[in-house]
């Protein structure tokens, strides 16, 4: 491994960080089981039923809420970071000071206070460790001793008294927008590491925690096997052992530096165009390959599609994500036990896998180019892995981007909305006069035609045919495609207003990602106020206009109002503010939909009340700004 110089210090005599006074608590007994939480930012923990994060909503001051519920208690009111849970107290970094408190957020205790920034909080047995200037610090009894120092280092994981692991960033990671539908290949990762020893001085290559040696015998695989519809997971042609490629065997360019197997994908083993590896001729493009290709295969053999918002728009959504620091053993637990099985995870880090089984304890995931149980980690191999919730936490530490499901589970309850009739053929699938096979015929849906289903039972749906009449038909024999009406999770920041026909949002910088995923089983289709789409990374500013689509009919269609802003880039900034002010005085006439976005007061006209809303929150006087 190619390392940067690395310019190390150990010393032997103790020196003061700071002059300021402090009184060192510790616990009796604890040993250094670190994962690499604290590297990511360490901003949630687990203490019994509850979850300790710092709330990114709030200033990124201490909250803790019961899992799976959405209430949240403030435990302490400045901000914080890198916390820790040791000895029945929580410990973290507050403006530059350790800091002990109960869980219930009483008899708060200084422990240490520095003048210069510190992060990477570790608490032991006898001491606490804490990275400040690219140097490893010790503390110890009311005293500081410096451990290590580089220039290059960005974080530390202690593995023992002796032993740290050392963090310096990869000039190969590059931040990928890992909500994109198409990624190709894992991520290079975020840091290069490898293992100090004080004792010796000396350097050693390491591996990441989550890379393992596993069994290189033979394996034949015998359960368990999980039923999804009418699919069998694992794949029976893809078991674990076998090779999700073309030819049934490891890609031999996967891993070659010279060759960049991404591009030569016409040219080696890896598949994308399945099952006949040939673009013409195949069955479904994934739009991808490796680990993410075989995680959309598997959602596509379960659910029929693939979790592509492009061409299949409101047909999935995302349960949920976790960004980095806040990863958990019950973070993670909670998010997908809201997912199934055959749901595609998306892991920051680069690697996706689909949901196997989950129970209390345990869960186990299915993916590809990947290793795991019985499996030795080859290109292109297909496996099951098993972790307890702490160790997938440990290795999803650097956050998980989506966990995609489909609207239309085959466990799920079907919904009201627009479906696909999937029979072929004119006249093919009966219409009734009654939920059931007893009734009478009354007419026929073409095969492949589109029909608004208002009311379900069952597996039976009504719906409006030759204007004036009503029937039922057989939902078996259709697929959901979208719901007919705009509406917001009613936990979003989203909301109609029904008497204005507008969709009104509280929060600014909501991406097209962020403003579809608040309208769940809805095919949304947005152009800003000049009448170009979205893309996703585009902001959903005022003037955008959301519309329902189905077969080429607009079905839904509403305009957008993000409080504040006034000129529709999605963001509150200074424009906003000198629109407003312009108009306040007379000066400039606004459209009438930017007029709605700055009334802040809601009482029909732009006054000096809205004008000093909009101004108190971009100088920071107030940290929101939302319709009154």
């Amino acid at each position: 491994m190619c390392r940067k110089r690395i310019i190390s210090i150990v010393l032997s005599y103790i020196i003061f960080f700071t002059a300021c006074p402090f009184d060192i608590k510790t616990a009796a007994s604890g040993d250094y089981g670190f994962t690499e939480r604290i590297v990511y930012g360490g901003s949630a923990v687990d203490v019994g039923d509850y979850i300790y994060f710092s709330n990114t909503e709030d200033n990124m001051r201490l909250y803790r809420r019961i899992a799976c519920s959405e209430n949240a208690e403030l435990i302490y009111s400045a901000q914080v970071g890198y916390l820790n849970y040791f000895g029945g107290k929580i410990y973290f970094i507050s403006d530059n000071n350790i800091i002990s408190i109960e869980p219930t957020g009483e008899n708060e205790s200084l422990i240490y206070s520095s003048k210069s920034e510190i992060s990477d909080l570790y608490v032991t047995s006898d001491c606490f460790y804490f990275l400040s200037q690219n140097r490893i610090f010790r503390l110890t009894d009311n005293k500081t001793e410096l451990i290590y120092a580089s220039d290059s280092i960005c974080a530390f994981l202690p593995l023992n008294k002796y032993e740290f692991r050392l963090y310096e960033k990869n000039p190969e990671f590059k931040e990928t927008d890992q909500t994109s539908e198409e990624i190709y290949t894992e991520s290079a990762e975020r840091f290069i590491t490898y293992i100090y020893d004080t004792r010796t001085g000396e350097y050693s290559v390491n591996a990441p925690s989550y890379v393992k040696a596993v069994y290189n015998a033979p394996y034949t695989y015998s359960g368990p096997f999980v039923q999804v519809g009418v699919t069998t997971l694992p794949l029976a042609e893809y078991m674990p052992g076998t090779f999700f490629s073309k030819n049934g065997q490891a890609c031999t360019c996967h891993h070659n530096p010279d060759v960049d197997c991404v591009d030569s994908l016409a040219n080696c083993n890896c598949m994308r165009y399945w099952p006949t590896g040939i673009k013409s001729t195949c069955e479904i493009d994934l739009l991808g390959s490796q680990c993410f290709g075989f995680a959309r295969l598997v959602f596509y053999k379960c659910f029929g599609f693939i979790d592509h918002s492009y061409y299949f728009p409101g047909r999935f959504y995302n349960v949920g994500s976790i960004r980095s620091g806040s990863v958990t053993a019950g973070s993670v637990k909670e998010l997908f036990m809201k997912a199934k099985a055959g749901a595609h995870v998306r892991l920051t880090r680069g690697h996706s896998v689909s949901i196997f089984t989950m129970d209390e304890n345990n869960l186990v995931v299915y993916h590809g180019n990947a290793g795991g149980d019985n499996v030795a980690s080859r290109a292109c191999v297909v496996s099951t892995k098993t972790y307890t919730w702490e160790q997938f936490a440990e290795y999803a530490v650097a956050g998980i981007s989506y966990v995609n499901m489909p609207v239309e589970h085959p466990d799920n309850v079907r919904l009201t909305g627009y479906y696909k009739v999937t029979t072929e053929g004119p006249s093919s699938l009966n219409i009734r006069s009654g939920a059931g096979t007893d009734f009478t015929v009354l007419g026929r849906l073409d095969g492949n035609s589109f029909i608004k289903v208002t009311e379900v039972t069952a597996n039976w749906g009504r719906i409006d045919y030759n204007s004036d009449s009503q029937g039922w038909i057989c939902l078996d024999y259709a697929q959901f495609q979208t719901r007919s009406k705009l509406t917001p999770n009613a936990d979003s920041s989203y909301y109609i207003d029904t008497e204005k026909n507008i969709i009104v949002c509280n929060s600014s910088r909501n991406d097209f990602i962020d403003f579809i995923n608040c309208f769940p089983h809805q095919a949304i289709k947005v152009i800003d106020r000049y009448g170009n789409d979205l893309s996703e990374r585009g902001y959903i500013g005022t003037g955008s206009v959301a519309s329902i689509e189905i077969n080429g009919i607009v079905a839904d269609s509403m305009q957008v109002v993000v409080c504040g802003d006034a000129n529709g880039n999605g963001i509150v900034d200074v424009g906003d503010y000198l629109i407003t002010k312009r108009v306040f005085l007379g000066n400039y006439t606004a459209q009438n939909i930017s007029v709605e976005a700055i009334d802040i007061n809601v009482d029909g006209v732009v006054d000096s009340k809205d004008y000093l809303y909009i101004k108190r929150f971009l100088t920071g006087v107030s940290q929101s700004l939302r319709f009154a």
